[in-house]
């Protein structure tokens, strides 16, 4: 029983082998895949030494039995352009012409390889898995890239907050330095009667001072064993102006 031959037409090898290219015996390429010629024009009737390079596996190309060696491998042949652009696939036998044909697809790893080599999405086959790929791999950069532009956001609103905080404790040691230099008993209390800021003239001993920070009158009664009846007076002082500020 006799082996049903397949053949295909150049247009049906374009459509799913648009990085085919067909090697002759002499190394002359005879046929290429219309992607394949989007980056190398000039491909067809040149000598594939001036083109590729075998990348792997090592191989000494010196004649076309180099190339008959790695039939049936994956094989990686490196464009000789500024991209140094990657074909990945194998090389097959032809009965027709004892020529060679390779099978493969660009070897992409970003987005950026489309530009370098002027080739669109449309450029590759439809059954070829990396374009699923090379979706996810744009889906992770745009990711990637909204996520450095949030991260520079955050740097710079810290950087921000830092110099907002340094002046602020610029602007709080400033006055504070005027305060304490006035000669008069000088406090500062917050909404609840704790004390927030004392001057040297109102309280002397450094190491107290600093102590009575966040305290109230009551701290300093139990402090120095004085009833809280010295403070009432104060603190219905401080009561009213309170509510007449509110």
């Amino acid at each position: 029983m006799l082996k049903n031959e397949i053949t295909f037409q150049e247009n049906q090898l374009n459509k799913i082998f648009p990085f085919y290219f067909i090697v002759s015996e002499n190394l002359t390429i005879d046929s290429a895949g219309i992607s394949l010629l989007k980056i190398i024009p000039d491909l067809i009737s040149s000598n594939f030494c001036d083109y590729f390079f075998i990348k792997r596996p090592q191989v000494e190309l010196e004649k076309f039995e180099s190339l008959l060696s790695i039939v049936n491998q994956l094989v990686l042949i490196e464009i000789k352009n500024k991209n140094n652009t990657i074909l990945r696939g194998q090389l097959e036998t032809l009965s027709t012409n004892n020529g060679l044909i390779f099978i493969g697809s660009l070897w992409v790893e970003n987005m950026n390889s489309f530009a370098e080599n002027s080739l669109t999405l449309s450029d590759f086959p439809l059954h070829d898995p990396l374009i699923d790929l090379l979706n996810q791999i744009n889906a992770n950069e745009i990711a990637t890239g909204d996520l450095r532009e949030l991260l520079k956001t955050v740097h710079k609103q810290k950087q921000e907050l830092a110099l907002a905080n340094q002046t602020l404790v610029s602007q709080r040691k400033f006055y504070e330095e005027i305060l304490n230099n006035i000669p008069a008993d000088i406090v500062v209390f917050d909404s609840n009667h704790s004390y927030l800021f004392i001057n040297p003239n109102a309280i002397k001993n450094n190491e107290l001072r600093s102590w009575m920070i966040g305290k109230k009158d009551e701290d300093y009664a139990i402090l120095k064993q004085k009833p809280y009846s010295i403070y009432d007076q104060r603190r219905m002082t401080f009561n009213d102006a309170k509510q007449t500020n509110s």
